[in-house]
């Protein structure tokens, strides 16, 4: 019988080389794999913190988001002193996602996992697929920092969405030399500032961004890059100014500028340098805390920077970006958790330096492939310990105990459970009034304010720097008067006062007065310690001591 003859060599190589096709697809898929992962990590720790109270600022944005909603007109039918971004912002999350509780930390952690979507490409155009996997992961666990208010709904979570956002276009927008692309990339970066003043400096960054490329990398084109920065800076300032274009029609852009610089320059300067550094001291040492190794290698990774193997300009940017980013949580010295929210990007791209560094390290030993294979099964090893240790914070927290750690005997908790009282004790068109800062009982009760005062420390300035707050007590008196709120809640509690120096007490008199003509007590929460707080109704209020330092009492309007 005639021998079959072998195949031709060539058939075999073609089809060797399909194999190694298929492999090469493989392998392109694996980093995506994983960020998927990432995500779905991300989000079942997330889900465990859907009903968590606010604390006050993020009641506050979300009830202005609200007000927007309603139709209200920013700096008149209510006072805050931040730019309007910031409330069409909530107003957009809350039109889409709800304004339950749970339902605004969905909106949030599609915030989050965006975000980890961005600082991905970013990473994978900066450097690899491997690192920008580090920074990914790392910002998922960092951004969920108790300290850093990483549970929160704040606005820092949305104003690093853009920030990240505008980047990876900016960085597409200088590969590409595309004017449109650095168009949007300004106006993505125009919307942190809109939602929070501290977003200049990303827009800085943004700028420096550009004209450094063209300065630094060889050839120089200075031409090119003033053109495209000034096509940037285009992006930003008609951003800018259809929002001031908004105010302006509405009749408010003389309120606004007294709200946003004014009133918020005194905020800015209310500390001295010696406060603020002791401040500064604390927060980090609870920043740090149970996050150790990764603030190890972010502060190596600002050494490193100078060792590892990238181009000059890379090294220069990403400089600009950890000292900028740093100077957004200098502003007042107050160094509050969630301003450092504006660093984890930066943090997590210096985790990403540190990593690269020992991979480029070890590689003098080992081939490059098992380089990364030790470094990264080292690094996720060092994750999923991180997470075991925390296991409780991560997937089964005890809200209140979170709350006490992070914010103290702040009246978080006990806000939940009043607001639910007045949801189930009111109609739908009832009104409200809150004396103190505590505005996220307005959104668990879902009833509006009697008052455009929602935070009383407006109302308790100090009358030689300003004036007219007598005038916005009357102001405040006079909407409870008209309004006639069915409920009114008193938080007895310094934090929620904080009453500056020289402040007029006009309207506690006269609140009290209105209380005791007009209302009947009938709730008396007693904060004892930080796990023990009564809650006393009604006909139980004649049988009761109070104990406790802190007290939030409940009236309501006589029939």
């Amino acid at each position: 019988m005639k021998k079959k003859k072998p195949p031709p060599k060539k058939v075999i190589r073609q089809k060797t080389t399909e194999s190694l096709k298929k492999e090469s697809a493989y392998k392109k898929y694996i980093p995506y794999i994983i960020l998927v992962a990432i995500l779905i990590l991300a989000t079942i720790i997330r889900t465990n913190f859907l009903s968590i109270p606010f604390e006050r600022d993020e009641g506050a944005y979300c009830y202005l988001g609200q007000c927007v909603l309603d139709g209200k007109i920013p700096y008149l039918d209510f006072y805050e002193m931040k730019l309007p971004g910031l409330f069409y912002a909530y107003a957009a999350i809350l039109w889409i996602f709800g304004d339950t509780i749970e339902q605004i930390h969905i909106a949030f952690i599609f915030v989050n996992l965006i975000t980890i979507v961005f600082l991905f490409f970013i990473g994978r155009k900066l450097f690899s697929n491997t690192i920008a996997l580090i920074i990914a992961a790392s910002f998922a666990i960092l951004s969920m920092s108790p300290h850093a208010n990483g549970f929160t709904v704040q606005a820092e979570h949305l104003m690093m969405m853009f920030v990240c956002g505008g980047l990876l276009l900016l960085i597409h927008a200088i590969n590409s030399n595309k004017a449109i692309y650095f168009f949007i990339a300004g106006i993505l970066l125009c919307f942190s500032l809109m939602i929070k003043q501290t977003g200049l400096f990303f827009i800085l960054f943004g700028g420096i961004a550009i004209l450094s490329y063209y300065l630094i990398n060889k050839p120089t084109n200075l031409k090119r890059g003033i053109i495209n920065s000034l096509i940037y800076s285009a992006g930003v300032f008609i951003s800018f100014a259809v929002f001031m274009i908004i105010i302006w029609a509405y009749g408010a852009f003389e309120e606004m500028f007294y709200w946003i610089f004014e009133r918020a320059s005194s905020y800015v300067s209310k500390h001295s340098f010696e406060a603020g550094l002791e401040l500064f001291r604390n927060i980090f040492i609870k920043l740090a805390h149970q996050f150790e190794i990764f603030w190890v290698l972010a502060l190596s990774g600002i050494i490193l920077v100078f060792i590892v193997k990238i181009n000059n300009y890379k090294k220069f940017v990403l400089l600009s970006f950890a000292f900028l980013s740093f100077l957004t949580i200098i502003p007042g010295f107050r160094f509050f958790g969630h301003y450092w929210i504006q660093t984890i990007p930066v943090i997590s791209v210096l985790i990403g330096i540190s990593i690269m560094f020992l991979i480029q390290l070890l590689s003098k030993v080992v081939k490059i492939n098992v380089s990364k294979v030790i470094i990264c099964a080292a690094f996720t090893i060092f994750m999923i310990s991180h997470l075991n240790t925390h296991k409780n914070y991560y997937f089964n927290p005890d809200y209140t105990a979170v709350l006490r750690a992070v914010y103290g005997m702040n009246p978080f908790p006990e806000s939940k459970v009043i607001g639910d009282f007045i949801k189930d004790n009111t109609s739908e068109g009832d009104k409200i009034i809150v004396l103190g800062s505590e505005p996220q009982v307005l959104i668990y009760s879902g009833r509006r304010s009697a008052s455009k005062h929602i935070f009383i420390p407006f109302l308790m300035s100090d009358t030689l720097l300003f004036p007219e707050s007598k005038k916005l007590q009357q102001e405040f008196i006079d909407d409870i008067i008209r309004e006639k709120p069915k409920y009114m809640v008193v938080f007895r509690h310094g934090y929620s006062f904080m009453t500056s120096p020289n402040a007029s007490f006009m309207v506690l008199s006269l609140f009290n007065d209105i209380a005791s003509r007009d209302y009947n007590h009938v709730g008396y929460i007693d904060m004892i310690s930080d796990f023990d707080t009564k809650y006393i109704w009604f006909d139980d209020l004649n049988q009761y001591e109070p104990t406790g330092l802190y007290s939030i009492v409940v009236f309501e309007r006589k029939e």
